[in-house]
């Protein structure tokens, strides 16, 4: 094999801290410069500069390049990075993705190469195959935001002089880039750049990555010798397309290193603490066997031995552990591709805890990663008063998402012994189950309930803590993930504000110190604001002691905001909790506060038949009908001109008019129409007022009717033993309507809030403002009126008139706003 030389002087390295460059919490270190962090980007590959150099010579010998061979060595002080030593293991006999790595050796730009001469004991290596998508592209942050202990392996799989000049050309943009950043960075960097001189097809090591993981764009080696895949490069770019980078390989690097820091410290904890901790195992999956496709065990109740409750008083501090595998690519772990929720919750009193998600006391959540696995750790101390009972704790790990793929996880709890100090330790803890998942709209805050807690006797600090996934939105600014979004808790008529930061496009790949998996087949680089793909759920926790009555009752609320106004589309899942600490274990006491009724709203609610010829029959006869059918793509959607503009006045209540031909899908006649708002026997029977839903002032003032099936205070329309039942529906009563009606004083300023997911017709001064939801087969729609835009007179009283029809389709979910509560 003939020698080559590079352009650049290389010498023997000596690794500083001094010389390293990172990440810090404000900015992005990216392509030679800094990327602003205070903008979100949809879409767009990784910021580059661009760079320039000839390549290299490809004549000369190695010694020409300042005395240094392929054989020489990095130094590498791992001590002063922190990491253990760990001396090459020459058993290894046979490569396999994720074992014990033999030996390499081939031939590099600078002489032949093996790597347990190079072994430093506490490097991470990225193997880079050869693009054409990495011609042009920045290599700059492969040196500013890599870890000072990386290191990268280049190669090609073409022939051999093509393979020469394609990863020449690479050396020569490294080697020029260093030059410019001066004789440190080369000290620094050069000898850490490797270039495979030959085709990888001849190299055994890169012959078998080609062959067993062809999808991949990188590869590594980690500080255990381990061989790794190191997963995709590709980001999404302006055009659309997904372009592989080469610069992702400095994340697979950066996430060894925090993997082997991951494992230090446990190893460390359990030298020093001993008995001080105990390792309770909640799910355990053997990685030698194969993968296993959504099995009970992975999505269920699971009864976990804990000590004793006698031991489990000793621990102060409590941690999750999960490790999830998705299988080795590319085979099984195509199956597992897309984002993935794993919840963690306690079942202690729940009947049914696999099926009664909203009552569940949720305590983790992470993000699994786009067809990646992960190692993610989070302190659950808050819920160790609810460990402390100890023995069989049944608890309920839930996979969210899993039903398309094969998955591996090991989940542990980790307790720990560290304070002598007992007088603060977490002694109570309640959940705050404001809801499972809730849309992120305008009725969010609303749905929320209104608790009043009294800390246990003894108490003397108390804390909250909570994490909350934002989901879903985009355009048009509606969004509750790839946004920053508000967080208010309200206790005691102070309130703490928390904001949910998207601080920019590449946020998520920021942290990858942190745990986020790297390289992930999806946007795993995009940051969702308070989540990242492949990471657990970003976490608020404040101590509210100082406004906390701890002898007394205590009133707290929650609510949120997008931009300082109310929320708008997409979903927000959110986990709260309150922990009560102090020298001796008590009982904290929670309660549902009923919101303060209004008066000034009046409604009713009849509860019609299946059969009534509007409602399932009319459902059933517009779905059957073919997909491509003009009546069944007009009855698809939102439904203009369905009513008269004007309400009529029938003698005793302002009525509206069916202005839709007869006998047309989705209505049949008006004189059936007419029957829906009118008390009518034998079609519809009328819900006494002693159990219709409560009409709620909000914590602007204002009067809120809401009606859901489940969700805080609120309820459905009809009750389940009401009226005709649930007859067909299984959960809920359904096939109602819904006439509301109310007055206020117009004021400059006034909104009227409005969601359904049926047919919804607002009336203000008897007259129809824009907003019509006619037609059962749209989903749930959300409009806020602007009474400015009315044409209203200040200080004058007008009439509002809403009115629903839900006929049994859609989710039966609706609200509506009057500007005063009286």
């Amino acid at each position: 094999m003939m020698s080559t030389r590079i352009a650049s002087t290389a010498v023997l390295l000596s690794l500083s801290l001094a010389a390293s460059s990172g990440c810090g919490d404000d900015e992005v270190t990216m392509g030679g410069g800094t990327t602003s962090t205070g903008g979100p980007e949809s879409t767009g590959a990784e910021p580059e500069t661009s760079t320039t150099g000839d390549a290299a010579e490809t004549t000369g010998s190695a010694d020409e390049t300042g005395g240094t061979t392929g054989g020489d060595p990095v130094d590498a002080d791992c001590e002063a990075l922190g990491f253990d030593i760990k001396p090459f293991d020459d058993s290894a006999t046979e490569f396999a993705i994720d074992g014990l790595l033999p030996d390499a050796d081939f031939e590099t730009l600078r002489g032949p190469y093996s790597l347990s001469q190079d072994w430093t004991g506490c490097d991470a290596t990225a193997l880079i195959p050869y693009q054409a998508a990495f011609d042009g592209q920045s290599i700059e942050a492969l040196i500013d935001d890599a870890d000072p202990n990386t290191r990268y392996i280049i190669y090609s799989m073409a022939g051999d002089d093509v393979a020469l000049e394609q990863v020449n050309a690479i050396a020569a943009r490294v080697e020029s880039y260093l030059e410019q950043l001066g004789p440190e960075a080369v000290e620094q960097w050069s000898l850490r750049f490797r270039y495979v001189a030959q085709s990888g097809a001849s190299v055994p090591l890169l012959a078998y990555l080609d062959t067993e993981a062809p999808g991949a764009d990188f590869f590594g080696i980690d500080q255990y010798q381990r061989l790794r895949n190191g997963g995709s490069g590709a980001v999404l770019t302006g055009d659309g397309t997904w372009t592989a980078q080469i610069t992702h390989a400095r994340y697979a690097a950066r996430y060894y290193n925090y993997e082997a820091r991951l494992d230090q410290r446990f190893a460390s904890q359990e030298a020093e603490l001993g008995d001080g901790l105990e390792i309770v195992t909640i799910i355990e999956s053997s990685w030698e066997n194969e993968t296993t496709t959504n099995a009970a065990e992975l999505t269920g109740v699971v009864t976990v031995p804990f000590p004793s409750a006698e031991e489990m008083a000793r621990f102060d501090h409590a941690e999750l552990v999960v490790v999830e595998d998705c299988g080795d690519f590319p085979g099984d772990a195509v199956n597992c591709s897309g984002e993935r929720g794993i919840l963690v919750s306690l079942c202690e009193g729940v009947p049914d805890c696999l099926t009664e998600t909203g009552a569940v006391e949720t305590f983790f959540k992470i993000i699994s990663g786009y067809a990646t696995g992960g190692r993610w750790t989070q302190d659950i101390s808050h819920i160790l008063p609810h460990l402390r009972v100890g023995g069989d704790i049944p608890m309920r790990v839930n996979w969210v998402g899993a039903e398309n793929g094969d998955l591996q996880a090991n989940i542990q709890v980790r307790l720990y012994d560290l304070d002598e100090d007992e007088a603060e330790d977490p002694r109570d803890a309640v959940h705050l189950a404001l809801f499972a998942g809730s849309r992120f709209d305008e009725a969010y805050s609303e749905r929320l309930p209104h608790y009043r807690f009294t800390p246990p006797p003894g108490t003397t600090r108390v804390t909250m803590k909570t994490h909350a996934t934002g989901h879903g939105g985009g355009g048009n600014g509606t969004c509750a993930e790839f946004c920053t979004l508000g967080q208010h808790v309200h206790i005691n008529g102070q309130t703490f504000d928390h904001d949910w930061v998207q601080m920019s496009s590449w946020d998520c790949a920021a942290r990858v110190d942190q745990g986020v998996t790297p390289n992930q087949w999806g946007t795993w680089y995009f940051d969702r604001s308070n989540w990242c793909p492949g990471w657990t759920a970003e976490v608020w926790e404040i101590d509210i002691t100082d406004v906390v009555d701890l002898d007394g009752p205590n009133e707290i609320q929650w609510s949120g905001s997008y931009q300082g106004d109310w929320p708008l589309k997409g979903s927000l899942h959110n986990k709260p909790w309150l922990t009560f600490h102090g020298p001796t274990p008590g009982e904290a006491q929670l309660e549902i506060v009923p919101k303060p009724a209004c008066s000034n709203v009046n409604v009713r609610v009849r509860d019609f038949e299946a059969s009534f010829p509007d409602f399932q029959p009319m459902i059933d006869t517009v779905s059957a009908l073919p997909d491509d059918d003009p009546v069944r793509q007009m009855a698809w959607g939102q439904l203009a001109g369905v009513l008269e503009p004007d309400l009529v006045f029938d003698g005793s209540a302002w009525k509206p008019v069916l202005a839709w031909p007869e006998d047309t899908p989705p209505f049949t006649t008006s004189t059936r129409f007419d029957q829906w708002f009118r008390d009518t026997p034998g079609a519809n029977q009328v819900v006494p007022n002693d159990v219709l839903p409560i009409v709620h002032e909000t914590r602007d003032g204002t009067a809120m009717l809401m009606t859901f099936p489940v969700s805080g205070h609120t309820a459905p329309a009809v009750p389940t033993e009401f009226g005709y039942g649930l007859e067909d529906y299984p959960d809920v009563n359904r096939g109602y309507t819904i006439e509301a009606d109310s007055t206020f004083t117009y004021q400059p300023g006034q909104r009227i809030r409005i969601g359904s997911g049926a047919d919804a017709w607002l009336f203000v001064d008897h007259q129809m403002v824009e907003i019509e939801l006619g037609g059962p087969f749209h989903g749930v729609s959300r409009t806020i009126v602007e009474l400015d835009d009315l044409g209203l007179t200040p200080g004058e009283t007008y009439d509002i008139h809403l009115f629903i029809a839900d006929r049994g389709r859609n989710e039966p979910e609706h609200w509506f706003e009057v500007p005063d509560c009286l």
